[in-house]
């Protein structure tokens, strides 16, 4: 790997664009290629391709599995805000999990308000015969990104929930629609990064 690596270096040091990409391609592919590595290519060489995967992956480490030599690796700098947006989806992760999205939106076919949102709650934070959805926000073994738990939230088991209204209600989280009621309209920047310019997907 160390190999490909001084490819890279030296051929955007010589601006041979084709031989950069070659190796660019075979660094890629390499099972072992460290995160931090790629950031600081990503700086050094302008790789600006690199700077998202790079950053979801260094935000999603354990702290613990951040080095000093890391740290170094990649800059003061970019090593604090690192650190500062991995700090802020923790944040919010156990906002979410603590907050279910409210309230629930009901249409003219709802055959009865309470228990859909007796239904919403239990799927939420999950019953006997199911998960929970905030389990998976801020389970400490087993990490689930932001776009998966949406993707979730779409199909989660509502139980006695209204379909109608199940459906409208997770529109309505996806879409936004609640912002002063749920720190769901917080972290979705963080989870759609395809449809914010400035988000990631973690």
């Amino acid at each position: 790997m160390q190999c490909l690596v001084d490819v890279v270096r030296h051929s955007a040091f010589f601006q041979m664009d084709q031989i950069q990409r070659v190796a660019q391609q075979a660094l890629d592919q390499h099972p072992d290629f460290p995160a931090p590595l790629r950031l600081h290519l990503a700086r050094t060489c302008f790789i600006p391709e690199w700077i998202l995967p790079a950053t979801r992956q260094l935000v999603t480490m354990a702290f613990t599995d951040l080095t000093r030599d890391n740290a170094e690796l990649i800059g003061i700098n970019a090593f604090y805000l690192v650190v500062h947006a991995r700090a802020r989806i923790d944040h919010l992760r156990r906002t979410c999990a603590l907050r279910p999205p409210n309230p629930v939106h009901h249409t003219t076919w709802c055959k009865g308000e309470g228990s859909c949102e007796r239904a919403w709650k239990d799927a939420w934070f999950g019953a006997w015969d199911r998960p929970s959805i905030a389990t998976l926000l801020i389970h400490p073994d087993r990490y689930v990104s932001g776009s998966n738990i949406l993707t979730k939230l779409e199909y989660m088991n509502t139980g006695d929930m209204d379909i109608s209204c199940h459906n409208l209600s997770v529109a309505k989280v996806i879409a936004g629609g609640d912002p002063a009621r749920c720190a769901f309209t917080a972290f979705l920047p963080l989870c759609l990064g395809a449809r914010y310019p400035h988000g990631y997907v973690v």
